[in-house]
């Protein structure tokens, strides 16, 4: 979204698209009332950070091992400027303390303004998950090095509760990780990316590997490896990559990479659609491109925001949803989101009984999946700013699985009590109450509603 979002906010401000309300009615026979078929929505208000009102990636972990899970997330200001990175402690009463000093305290925090994914890996093998930040663009000049982005440490966890930022010498020149187990030798490896002559003709998307050397030596160190991946030329690529995710797309045992993006020419995005990319891992330190082995479908997105994998129709076999608001300027009118399904062990494809839910037109900016009904397969929630077919600001999108990948669409809209509309930029599916129930974590773009936990009330609500 970037650079649009605060003029579309302004335009969009007042809209309201209306909340869930409940049946107040009595019933006087002393039967048991018929249940809303709206329930009020239970909700808790996350601390601020101030200057720092916007969220763009949630994540969770129990920090302090006390048993319930706590909340790391990534913060930019609603202007774009320097991240930061936000602790929450959860204090068991579905409220949340900030302790990002506690956690933080040797950081200087002057880090890349837009961290598109935080991941959680053990980098180190200490029973610890330490922060892997992804970067949704690391521009590069070769004679002066990044362009508008500041390089983005790893986050090692130590044993007294604390980050701290890894040292930078080993790891020069680059702007964005992915973690993955590239040769299944036991430790978490890194891939990163950088573009040369970004948004031009000219563009270069470079992809690296850097090999962790734990297992082999007993140092935790990496190593890059040269030559290792396929680069992408061409400004027909994607000139922002969202969100990649690891997943072995050709049951061959080895993690490979998909990820969607979208296309920047002359200054803007631009309303194209953009291919996604399958980096396959040929399991001798190398990636392949590998997109039209992999899917077979001509299907593509103009401005896809996040990729999830998953098994959503039992077959064993992983299956992506891809999330995407479409082109990001004009009357901001969206986009359908995505839903590739394996049809053999190397193959997704789309099957269009089950994309047809899929099908309506909303500037779907984040998602996440989880069995939000507890029966036993993976549903998937959405969340819309806005769209042609949908209301402006709040509106959260829950597709309940029937176990065959067969959804059905519930549409709700949240209003904060501050200022109504929530325009919601990243989703977070986590148990917080220790229920057994997965609650709903919005993350907003104003400081009035930059962070809400909607708590799921045992059937599948929030």
């Amino acid at each position: 979204m970037k650079n649009s979002v605060s003029y579309f906010l302004m335009v969009f401000l007042l809209l309201g698209c209306g909340g869930g309300s409940s049946d107040d009615s009595s019933n006087d026979g002393g039967s048991t009332p018929t249940p809303p078929t709206d329930p009020v929505q239970s909700s808790s208000k996350l601390p601020l950070y101030d200057g720092f009102e916007l969220i763009t990636d949630i994540t969770s972990d129990d920090l302090n091992n006390d048993g319930f899970k706590d909340l790391i997330l990534s913060r930019t200001p609603s202007m774009y400027g320097e991240a930061r990175i936000q602790v929450l402690i959860n204090n068991q009463d579905d409220t949340f303390t900030d302790e990002t000093s506690n956690y933080f305290s040797v950081l200087e925090n002057t880090w890349f303004q837009w961290i598109d994914k935080l991941y959680l890996a053990d980098l180190n093998n200490d029973g610890l998950l330490d922060i892997v930040s992804h970067l949704d663009q690391s521009h590069w000049n070769e004679s002066i090095g990044f362009q508008n982005a500041t390089e983005m440490p790893l986050l090692i966890a130590t044993e007294n509760g604390q980050f701290q930022p890894m040292p930078w010498e080993q790891l020069n020149s680059v702007g964005s990780f992915i973690p993955l187990d590239f040769d299944n030798d036991g430790d978490i490896d890194l891939m990163s990316h950088r573009f040369i002559n970004f948004g031009t003709a000219e563009q270069q998307i470079h992809w690296s590997i850097y090999r962790n050397e734990l297992i082999e030596t007993g140092d935790f160190n990496f190593t890059l490896l040269d030559n290792s991946v396929a680069t992408l030329k061409g400004a027909d690529n994607a000139a922002f990559i969202y969100s990649p995710i690891v997943v072995d797309l050709n049951s061959d045992g080895f993690s490979d990479i998909f990820y969607g993006g979208s296309k920047w020419k002359n200054g803007g995005f631009i309303d194209e659609l953009s291919p996604f990319v399958v980096l396959l891992n040929t399991k001798d330190g190398t990636f392949i491109e590998g997109t039209n082995e992999v899917i077979a479908t001509t299907e593509q997105l103009t401005h896809a925001r996040e990729a999830l994998s998953a098994d959503f129709n039992g077959d064993q076999l992983n299956d992506i949803v891809i999330t995407s608001h479409g082109y990001d300027g004009g009357d901001f009118a969206g986009e359908r989101n995505l839903l590739l399904l394996a049809s053999d062990a190397t193959t997704l494809n789309v099957n269009d009984s089950k994309q047809s839910v899929f099908d309506y037109n909303g500037f779907t900016h984040s998602s996440d999946i989880g069995d939000i009904d507890n029966d036993g397969d993976l549903d998937i929630v959405f969340s819309d700013i806005t769209g042609t077919d949908v209301s402006h600001g709040g509106n959260i999108q829950v597709f309940i699985n029937d176990g065959e990948a067969n959804f059905q669409r519930k549409s709700t809209a949240f209003k904060t009590a501050d200022n109504g509309d929530m325009f919601i930029v990243s989703t977070k599916l986590v148990d917080l109450n220790n229920d057994g129930y997965l609650d709903l974590v919005l993350g907003g773009d104003d400081a009035k509603s930059s962070g809400v936990v909607l708590w799921n009330d045992g059937t599948g609500n929030f």
